[in-house]
């Protein structure tokens, strides 16, 4: 019992060391918009915008994850090759000199690396118990998270030391040796529904009015958490020689997070979503009044740590709340929308700042997370 316990913890550890090194794409452009504006000669919105695009593909990716699954009987391979690719494109990016090129590669960036989520969470189902399971979801969804602040640091600190193109030939590096550690983690995995067809699911899952609310809710976590590092570096509310310290300090409330997730049990997990929702929201009122870097810094750490505790939770109420024939599809879903969040986020954001300032917008982000707390239903699992 005791070596099965620690290979699922090893399983596991993989599997966030993964979803963290995934996640960097979405957050290391967010501190060089500066040097993108100089290097392609384009204005500071453009930059936002193009910070985008990895999540863009991100979303777009999950599109062909289940049909290619259910085509394909060995989709191990599928998997690694598509994370090979992912490696490829990553170092390609840091030679490129021509903008649209540069849209593109990030884009395809985006769209290979989105078959991890799908994969993870299904091998999560496989290979871990099922009362550590909603743990185990808990470490990828807030390995995306985490990402969010070591990717700034990774992103900043090779631009600083060496050069901004080691950012991508280390991050492919990073990529190889995760798709070394999953080809010994993930099994061969099951084409999920083959007896059921994908419009059909669709059909059910959006006419899931329980589903349809925690659809929204995971729309509003990454909209609103890549927006909020957004918004912090366009109005430079933290001195340049603070601003690692301002990133590094939002792992405090990742990792209190990570410590509540494994001490709430089923019956309890509605309630911790409304109160993890509340939290983000106060997070983004103190970020609106304050511009002292002490409340601005708690401000995040409010934020960091509400988002990280609803991710998983949200992911364990859709698998509640969805039949078993649509559940794989419904988590799959959840990703896209997800990232569809998490591209969209700064590009409203930044258009909200520009013309109605930054108070606005922060304003805006409490208004989403409130109604999420709202949206909030207690669900009968379903077999």
């Amino acid at each position: 019992m005791k070596h099965q316990i620690g290979n699922q913890n090893i399983i596991m550890g993989i599997l966030l060391f993964s979803s963290i090194v995934i996640g960097i794409s979405i957050y290391e452009m967010i501190p060089l918009s500066n040097l993108l504006s100089t290097k392609f000669t384009i204005s500071a919105t453009t930059a936002v915008q193009a910070n985008s695009l990895f999540s863009l593909g991100y979303a777009i990716g999950f599109l062909t994850v289940t049909p290619l699954w259910k085509r394909f009987k060995n989709n191990r391979k599928i998997f690694f090759l598509n994370l090979l690719l992912a490696s490829i494109v990553t170092v390609i990016l840091g030679f490129v000199n021509n903008f649209e090129l540069f849209l593109i590669l990030r884009v395809l960036q985006g769209i290979f690396s989105s078959f991890f989520g799908p994969i993870a969470f299904a091998s999560v189902l496989k290979l871990i118990d099922p009362k550590r399971i909603t743990f185990a979801n808990s470490l990828i969804t807030s390995g995306f998270v985490i990402s969010s602040i070591v990717g700034q640091i990774y992103s900043t600190s090779i631009y600083q030391l060496i050069n901004w193109q080691f950012i991508f030939i280390f991050q492919a590096i990073l990529l190889v040796i995760i798709l070394l550690l999953l080809w010994h983690t993930i099994p061969s995995l099951p084409s999920p529904n083959d007896h059921v067809s994908i419009s059909s699911s669709l059909k059910t899952i959006l006419s899931n009015k329980i589903l349809l609310k925690q659809y929204y809710i995971t729309f509003t976590l990454l909209f609103s958490f890549v927006s909020m590092y957004a918004l912090v570096s366009a109005n430079n509310f933290i001195a340049i020689n603070h601003i690692m310290q301002f990133r590094i300090y939002g792992l405090i409330g990742i990792i209190t997070a990570i410590i509540i997730l494994s001490k709430i049990s089923g019956n309890n997990q509605t309630f911790a979503l409304r109160l993890s929702l509340l939290s983000v929201s106060i997070g983004f009122i103190i970020l609106s009044i304050v511009r002292n870097e002490v409340f601005l810094t708690i401000g995040s750490i409010i934020v960091a740590f509400g988002i990280v505790l609803s991710l998983p939770l949200v992911v364990s109420i859709i698998g509640s709340a969805a039949i078993s024939q649509n559940r794989s599809l419904a988590i799959v879903l959840y990703t896209f929308i997800l990232f569809i969040g998490a591209t969209l986020g700064p590009i409203v954001t930044n258009y909200l700042n520009q013309n109605f300032g930054v108070v606005i917008s922060f304003s805006f982000l409490a208004v989403l997370t409130l109604i999420g707390a709202f949206c909030s239903t207690t669900v009968k699992p379903h077999s």
